[in-house]
């Protein structure tokens, strides 16, 4: 197994980045969630299929209007109201299942 460490560059990001990583993801040692957070220093990440009764994570949204960042080739976000609103993206990681 290769460690990415070195290869890792903190950046400064003003938008808080806040990873849902899969339960799964915890034993891959190079999934990308945790790359993610070694390298934005504003990031939090949290393991767990369901956060509603997280306090740290309730505690960290309470205050944000969070966009999920989630691939969808046809998504366009034109409205400037809602654009102007998101102050956090959630960003999930890992496979997850309905």
């Amino acid at each position: 197994m290769t460690c990415l460490c070195e290869f890792i560059v903190p950046q400064e990001n003003q938008t808080p980045l806040i990873i849902i990583r899969h339960p799964d993801e915890i034993k891959h040692p190079k999934a990308t969630g945790i790359i993610a957070k070694l390298t934005f220093q504003n990031s939090y990440i949290f393991s767990s299929k369901n956060l509603d009764s997280n306090p740290k994570f309730i505690a960290l949204i309470k205050n944000l209007s969070p966009a999920v960042l989630y691939p969808n080739q046809d998504l366009v976000l034109t409205n400037e109201k809602v654009k102007q609103k998101i102050n956090a993206i959630i960003i999930l990681d890992g496979t997850w299942r309905t």
